[in-house]
């Protein structure tokens, strides 16, 4: 008798389905084609060196007790390392041996993964007669290793003749007698009571385990590597390191040695992010102490709760020494970027860790690819792989601290294709922090919800769920109690030194002439002289620009500044408005025109603001950009004013937030209740009458997201369920433009010299140099991406293609694609059929052209309702 880990299973594992030396796998490397064989048992030895380096066995056993009962472990484990063994055994096929491996034309079928689920079910079958359910499931899973998981359902497969053929003579071959799973017996499996969460969770995870080994174990014997692929974890020795580079910044120093204290006596409001910090790491070391895995932390806007996390998630890390992994989840990219710079300094002083590669790394599309920028870029083939492994560590999120976006994170539970299929194996284990989650759809929060809470407690996932403004969890799930982690947050919200502004609400100011009265009139009161920063947060694009056109043209504000951001300004030129408003001198006069785009992760702080009428929670992080370092001497003039503009009869928040119960319920409150929550901060009155209505919805649209996940319908639920919840259509476009370089800020500044340094870069350029005279030639970097991504190869090259990419990225613009449906047409033909745009169809990317400029500049971003007036817009009645 032997034991039940899945090592000794392993050791002991039939094998002989398989005749040595007879078949092949067609993977390659200069030494010659691999045998089938020694690819199954490399792929075999992957699948337990994630299990033994993730500690991913008592996740698994714990699965298949709680859906299959303690007598059946041993037995699935088994099943479990034969599918992984035997995943590619369909190579058998002597058409796949013909066309795949000897490289020979036939026009015979030669596949493999359907085949490879018909024998190992038949095997299986034979061996395990009474576990058709398990059977079932894995053997599914085999058949779409190669692509991506499906629908699951219990018709049988309709195999051709063809098809029949190769099945008879694999099974001939292996000794094999052919045994299906009748379509009864399928059914069977959906009317059992099984826990239908754990089942998708359950066959979501081995997945992605069979498809890691697979392309880990492909890649290994592809580039000859001498090692198993490092796999990027969280040990005693990094994260002892972590607490000391936590604890050596001066305002995090000696918490643990600290008690609560009374918070009236706070003076500022450093003393009173102290005193946060302490009460919040006292009641976590209790409340992980009591098993509790989710948590909810509601802090003021600038209450310095990305700091207390981090304190937060090094305490779960200390409880629970079986953690491998952190995730920073945030909302919009501009979050990203601030918190991922504070999470690294913050967490991994240079001091500590001298080199982070696969320590931590932000993950989004607009992020620069260079992590080899202190270091010399060579061009052998150690170091190439070296690079393509690290590109693959963050697709598939193999770094200690992986800050990505919440599309990412809830990607990885509810889409089936690309680097989805392999992430959940490597988030089991892991402190998950999540920002904003108020910005998830109302429809759908509840399912979102629920996957935290499955995964909790099937996948060993600690969540920590923040914001200024936080839906009580409570609300939406059943049998569950989330704790908060700060005890009554209202004493912190309520406490004077958070009495940073007023609210003040104005509906009747309804257009730009109210919102310029707004301005003059304040400003004669209250800043007629000396420095003053003035925001102004409307709620469409055309609007904003509309107002910031206006105001700059008008005498009255004769002696300011004028910045403008919305989602037409690029990531490049909003670094470089924060960059100035931040290091602006305090003489300064500036009014920053802006749409609902700024009101989270961007750090300025504000004189007085207005703000368009929206949803509460925007509200109230806008009313965190005004005197946001709180600064008594300005609260009692700091004031944000809500307005309520009007583009015609309809008022631009009913555009953007009409459709958002939320919204709907905040319209219909009494007069002066809005006023009364916000100036209290009691969001749980708000969120009380809320919760009603969106559990009606979120309870409305889980039934049917339920059904699919207990059909397992992997594909459905692909194509029916989104993070983001929009039906706006988006065009990209490549700015073609010139920008001097004092235009970016510093940070941009260095990144572009570092990255476009790499020999490689330097090379492509050749006749088109990226920057000359200190200006950047976008047109350049997009010649250079092209020559790059025609002249490599897209496997071996990934790296400098990503790090180009990255480059390409900073320079394209993303604007809604608005429709005309009087006329059949939208923004993309307009723009197309005028030659503002033109199309690369080779490498699918839009470029404006210099007819664009005329609409666009790099400063200012895009003339919205030119372009509207120009294509008739009156006629669309849609949102730009």
């Amino acid at each position: 008798m032997y034991s039940d880990s899945f090592k000794e299973l392993y050791d002991n594992l039939y094998k002989g389905l398989i005749v040595p030396k007879s078949y092949y796998s067609a993977h390659r490397n200069e030494s010659g084609i691999e045998l089938l064989e020694d690819h199954s048992q490399l792929c075999g030895n992957y699948f337990l060196y994630f299990i033994e380096n993730l500690e991913l066995e008592p996740l698994i056993d714990n699965l298949i007790i709680d859906l299959f009962g303690k007598n059946n472990l041993l037995s699935i484990k088994q099943i479990l390392l034969f599918a992984v063994y035997y995943h590619d055994i369909g190579k058998i096929n002597s058409n796949f041996q013909k066309v795949k491996v000897n490289s020979k034309k036939s026009s015979s079928n030669s596949n493999h993964s359907i085949f490879s689920e018909k024998v190992l079910t038949s095997f299986l079958l034979n061996e395990f007669p009474n576990q058709k359910s398990i059977i079932y499931l894995i053997g599914t899973v085999v058949s779409l290793h190669h692509t991506k998981l499906r629908d699951f359902s219990i018709k049988d497969y309709d195999e051709s003749q063809d098809e029949i053929k190769i099945i008879q003579q694999i099974i001939q071959d292996t000794g094999l007698e052919i045994k299906e799973i009748s379509k009864d017996e399928k059914f069977d499996f959906y009317s059992d009571n099984y826990s239908r969460d754990k089942i998708f969770i359950f066959v979501k995870l081995f997945y992605s385990l069979l498809v890691l080994s697979d392309s880990y174990s492909s890649m290994h014997y592809a580039n000859s590597m001498k090692s198993m692929h490092p796999l990027n974890v969280i040990d005693s020795e990094i994260r002892e390191k972590m607490i000391k580079s936590y604890s050596g910044v001066s305002y995090n120093a000696n918490i643990d040695d600290i008690t609560s204290g009374d918070i009236s006596s706070c003076n500022n409001i450093n003393e009173l992010r102290k005193e946060i910090l302490v009460e919040c790491n006292d009641n976590m070391k209790r409340l992980v102490k009591d098993g509790n895995k989710i948590f909810m932390l509601s802090v003021p806007t600038g209450g310095g709760k990305t700091n207390i996390s981090m304190k937060l998630v090094l305490n779960i890390l200390e409880h629970d020494n079986s953690l491998k992994r952190i995730f920073y989840v945030f909302p919009f990219i501009n979050i990203i970027e601030q918190n991922y710079k504070s999470i690294d300094n913050t967490l991994f002083n240079d001091s500590y860790f001298p080199n982070k590669l696969g320590l931590i790394s932000d993950i989004y599309s607009r992020a620069y690819v260079n992590k080899y920028e202190n270091m010399s870029d060579t061009d052998d083939s150690d170091f190439k792989l070296e690079q393509m492994l690290l590109i693959q560590n963050d697709n598939f999120l193999n770094n200690c601290v992986n800050v990505i976006s919440n599309v990412n994170f809830f990607n990885s539970f509810i889409k089936n294709g690309g680097n989805n299929r392999y992430k959940i194996a490597n988030m089991c284990n892991s402190v998950v922090v999540i920002d904003e989650i108020q910005t998830l759809s109302d429809k759908n929060i509840r399912t979102f919800y629920n996957f935290i809470k499955e995964t909790s407690e099937s996948l060993n996932i600690y969540y920590i769920i923040m914001s200024a403004t936080l839906p009580d969890f409570n609300y939406f799930l059943d049998n569950v109690t989330i704790p908060q982690v700060i005890n009554n947050p209202l004493k912190y919200y309520n406490h004077p030194i958070f009495k940073r502004n007023s609210i003040i609400f104005k509906k009747n100011s309804n257009d730009i002439d109210s919102i310029k009265k707004l301005l003059i009139e304040e400003i004669k009161v209250n800043y007629a002289t000396g420095g003053v920063k003035v925001l102004i947060t409307l709620n469409v694009v055309d609007t904003s620009r509309r107002v910031f056109d206006e105001l700059r043209i008008d005498d009255d504000f004769n002696g300011f500044s004028f910045y403008l951001l919305n989602s037409t300004t690029s990531t490049l030129r909003r670094k470089k408005i924060i960059e100035n408003i931040k290091k602006c001198p305090n003489g300064e006069r500036i009014i920053i025109v802006s749409t609902q785009s700024i009101e989270a992760g961007v750090d300025i702080d504000c004189d007085f603001g207005i703000r368009d009428y929206s949803i509460l929670d925007s509200i109230e992080q806008i009313s965190g950009r005004i005197n946001r370092e709180c600064d008594a001497q300005k609260a009692d003039i700091s004031k944000l004013f809500v307005i309520k503009y009007k583009d015609g009869d309809t008022a631009d928040s009913k555009k953007i937030y009409g459709n958002q119960e939320r919204y709907k319920i905040l319209n219909n409150m009494e007069d002066g209740m809005e006023e009364e929550i916000l100036s209290t901060k009691h969001f749980d009155t708000y969120y009380g009458k809320l919760s009603e209505e969106v559990k009606k919805i979120a309870r409305d649209n889980f039934k049917p997201i339920q059904g699919k996940i207990a059909n397992l319908q992997y594909q459905s639920i692909n194509n029916e369920l989104d993070v983001i919840d929009t039906k706006v259509g988006k065009v990209d476009i490549f700015i073609c433009d010139e920008i001097p370089l004092n235009n970016l800020s510093k940070y941009d500044r260095e990144k572009i010299r570092a990255l476009i340094n790499d020999p490689r870069i330097v090379n492509a350029e050749k006749d088109a140099k990226i920057i000359i005279d200190d200006v950047i030639i976008s047109s350049n970097v997009y010649v250079v991406w092209k020559e790059i991504l025609s002249s490599t190869n897209k496997f071996e090259d990934v790296y400098i293609r990503r790090k180009i990419t990255s480059l390409f990225n900073q320079f394209v613009i993303s604007i809604t694609n608005i429709k005309n449906n009087a006329y059949d047409s939208d923004l993309f033909d307009f723009l197309q059929t005028e030659g503002f745009v033109e199309v690369d169809e080779r490498f699918d990317v839009v470029l404006s052209t210099p007819k664009f400029l005329e609409y666009y500049s790099f400063d200012d971003g895009l003339k919205s309702y030119e372009i509207k007036e120009a294509i008739n817009n009156r006629s669309m009645g849609v949102i730009l």
